[in-house]
């Protein structure tokens, strides 16, 4: 299920980059410990493709999802992309899912 909230982000950045869908997908993830967000994106890989530093292609990322309207709140913390999903943009994601088939949350 967590794909189906990963799923827009990954799509909305890596068209942003330019890259495969899947290779954005694939490094979304838990945060580190202790930091205050519901997934992290390191920005390491893309970050070297597109000649850039890390810190500075993590807050392009989040000022790109800022005006997203996808209902997440993106902060870039050094290399990385933090992420928080809005309940709305969680409801919106899962809610559909579930309604047509309360296995898929099992």
């Amino acid at each position: 299920m967590l794909d189906l909230l990963t799923r827009p982000l990954a799509a909305r950045i890596a068209s942003h980059l330019g890259v495969a869908e899947e290779a954005v997908a694939a490094l979304i993830g838990a945060p580190v410990k202790g930091v205050d967000a519901d997934l992290a994106l390191p920005c390491f890989q893309f970050a070297k493709a597109r000649g850039v530093a890390p810190p500075v292609l993590a807050g392009e990322l989040a000022g790109m999802l800022a005006a997203s309207g996808l209902g997440v709140q993106a902060v870039a913390a050094g290399p990385f992309l933090n992420l928080t999903v809005g309940t709305a943009a969680v409801a919106a994601a899962l809610l559909p899912a579930l309604a047509a088939d309360p296995a898929v949350a099992l």
